[in-house]
């Protein structure tokens, strides 16, 4: 049984105004690839972090300093000449947990947010892209009447029927019965290969959202090839490595 997922505060902020993007690696890591530009452009602060016994059992450095593979960072609010505030909250995450804990992990995600009264959430994800075609189009689908209101004011066409798994599957509908907004956004990508230009895409779609906050994509487009050539470099040496530690375990078990 997995254990319990717990979230480790580092740093009290205020997040009440805020809009926590979620990017967990799938098709393509787009959100993976979409999160770490969000920190990186931001300089987003990590302000918490996720524990459980079913990660996998390793750490992310960080110039030199070990951290959990799953991290949410945030910065202090931006306000408007309006007085309007916005805030973007980012879960960052190098690992992809086991179906048996996702509803444990949305629900302690949910449960944080709702404590640090954030506004509502947007999970970026990826999807196949129909075979013979090489654009990338951004669908979403949302929880509630609001969120499928704002896919609508920003242009994005929302999902008819169908199945959305991993994280966001869960999170959008726990969600809902606790009162909190969650869209999910979708790009069409490759099933093979780290996409960051279906990355930029998703940022662009999310851009609109947090007016004050002016989310430039461009840097992403055109630095995907580096990107992508450096995501292939790290998913083999993290293959390899989990599967060091898999002989090992067979080894000395």
């Amino acid at each position: 049984m997995a254990s319990q997922i717990r979230v480790v505060d580092h740093e009290e902020m205020d997040l009440s105004a805020a809009l926590c993007v979620v990017g967990f690696p799938g098709v393509g890591l787009v959100g993976r690839i979409a999160t770490d530009f969000l920190v990186s452009q931001f300089n987003l602060k990590r302000i918490a972090s996720l524990r459980s016994d079913d990660f996998p059992p390793m750490a992310i450095l960080v110039e030199g300093q070990t951290m959990s593979p799953v991290r949410i960072h945030a910065a202090p609010m931006v306000c408007g000449v309006d007085g309007m505030c916005n805030q973007l909250a980012v879960l960052q995450a190098e690992v992809t947990p086991s179906g048996e804990v996702l509803y444990e992990l949305a629900d302690a995600l949910i449960s944080w947010c709702l404590d640090k009264k954030v506004r509502e959430m947007v999970v970026l994800e990826g999807f196949v892209r129909p075979e013979g075609t090489t654009d990338t189009t951004v669908y979403g689908a949302g929880n509630n009447a609001e969120t499928l209101g704002r896919l609508k004011e920003i242009g994005v066409k929302p999902l008819g029927e169908g199945v959305i798994t991993g994280i966001a599957g869960p999170l959008s509908y726990l969600a809902e019965d606790r009162g909190l907004n969650v869209t999910v956004l979708l790009a069409e990508t490759s099933r093979e290969f780290p996409d960051a230009r279906a990355s930029a895409k998703l940022l662009e779609i999310i851009d609109p959202i947090v007016p004050h906050i002016d989310i430039d994509a461009e840097p992403l487009y055109e630095k995907a090839e580096i990107i992508e050539s450096r995501l292939k470099k790290n998913m083999e040496q993290h293959r390899e490595s989990v599967e060091g530690l898999t002989e090992r375990s067979r080894m000395y078990g």
